[in-house]
């Protein structure tokens, strides 16, 4: 029995898997149950599971079906957006992030070995349109495996190293606000990671770069945005085609260039992007609502679906870097997001951006070092006073000096 599914992609996970196991596996006749039971906690829902194999074919994709490891969850809790429908998710993360764990093949890494694809994969996804104010927001998009697609994007595709293959971690060497920057060592905005994830709605960014940005986007503020709408807890709605975009600076991010440490290139982050509109409408007919689509993190930074909307994204695992180009969305009359990249530029400052898990692991294991010495030596203290004494002691007796008894 051939069933069709609609899933969510993500750069985010190495699992794939479906929640709809009634009607997909339990009837499959080419379902096999590994038993291994997988359970996967998310800072925000989880889901449990049995992990599994079957035999997977892409609609419009070479003519092959491979046998792939597919988990079939069992249970969930906050995992799928309300309206979705989605069936499952699609990880087109490294095998470092498989559940149970690493020793998991991956759903896509198994058409590569498997010589159906090259390891490469691609996705444009593009944002809402505003054309008909009844309508619902939609969306829309094109994911090509094995290779990129020209039509797809327009000007020149740039890239940067993927510089840890678990996540798409890469590292921003910038940001900025209408042209300025936030002024802050770039580590900081790499701390722990930076990666590209399909499967993460907004930007998140740590608490202070959040903070920054913030501070900069309220000098420009000439609508009196409540703070509760920065902060995720309020919408703001205009008429469909009265949104005050102009009164939004663009934001900027820079990501090192694959070509040298000393490049970099830049992504222009319009008010298209990161003021995301909503499923909800407004108080008054007619009204589109949205809400900010730039979020703290606990720490790291998570280059979401609303930036990736604006670029054609190229995972480059080949050669081990992820491209970035313009979109052609908004060709067909869709809302064009007007984003931008430029570059290569020499970088102001080669500082390196990356942070290195070592850095901190070794800074722990000399702390560590530092006091296994001092206990040692306090160890060791009483001995090197028995012996001064003994010495003392022998010296006196050499000087025959009288000794009571």
């Amino acid at each position: 029995m051939i069933s069709v599914v609609d899933i969510s992609i993500t750069s985010g996970s190495g699992t794939s898997n479906n929640g709809n196991t009634a009607r997909c596996f339990y009837r499959s006749s080419t379902f096999t149950d590994l038993n291994r039971a997988v359970a996967v906690p998310y800072t925000q829902g989880n889901w449990e599971g049995k992990l599994g194999s079957d035999l997977i074919r892409f609609i419009d994709a070479p003519n092959a079906t491979v046998r792939v490891n597919i988990a079939a969850i069992h249970s969930s809790e906050n995992f799928f957006i309300n309206g979705s429908n989605w069936e499952g998710i699609l990880g087109l993360g490294y095998a470092r992030l498989s559940k149970p764990d690493s020793s998991v093949t991956p759903l896509f890494d198994q058409f590569v070995i498997s010589d159906v694809v090259e390891d490469t994969f691609s996705m444009q996804l593009c944002s809402t349109s505003e054309l008909d104010p009844s309508s619902e927001p939609t969306v829309a998009g094109t994911m090509v495996f094995g290779e990129m697609d020209d039509d797809l994007y327009k000007g020149d595709m740039l890239y940067t190293p993927i510089v840890k293959k678990w996540y798409y971690e890469v590292v921003i060497t910038d940001m900025s606000v209408n042209g300025i920057s936030l002024g802050v060592h770039c580590k900081k905005y790499n701390y722990d990671k930076t990666i590209v994830d399909s499967g993460t709605t907004n930007l998140r960014v740590p608490e202070e770069i959040f903070n920054l940005i913030l501070t900069q986007l309220k000098k420009y503020d000439k609508l009196g945005v409540p703070d509760e709408f920065w902060i995720g807890r309020q919408m703001m709605c205009w008429n469909y085609d009265k949104t005050p975009w102009e009164e939004f600076p663009h934001m900027s991010i820079s990501l090192l260039s694959s070509l040298s440490s000393s490049k970099e290139f830049v992504l222009k982050i319009p008010p298209q992007l990161y003021l995301r509109e909503t499923i909800e409408r407004g108080p008054l007919p007619g009204q589109h609502c949205y809400k900010f689509a730039i979020t703290k993190a606990e720490k790291g930074t998570v280059i979401g679906a609303v930036v990736m909307e604006g670029f054609y994204v190229v995972f480059d695992r080949e050669n081990i870097r992820v491209g970035f180009a313009a979109t052609t969305c908004g060709a067909e009359g869709r809302l064009n997001p007007r984003s931008e990249v430029s570059g290569p530029f020499i970088r102001a400052d080669p500082t390196d951006c990356e942070y290195i898990e070592s850095e901190l692991a070794d800074t722990a294991l000399l702390t560590v070092a530092y006091v296994m010495a001092g206990v040692c030596g306090l160890c060791l203290l009483p001995v090197f006073v028995l012996l001064g004494q003994a010495s003392c002691k022998k010296s006196v007796e050499k000087a025959g000096v009288p000794r009571d008894y």
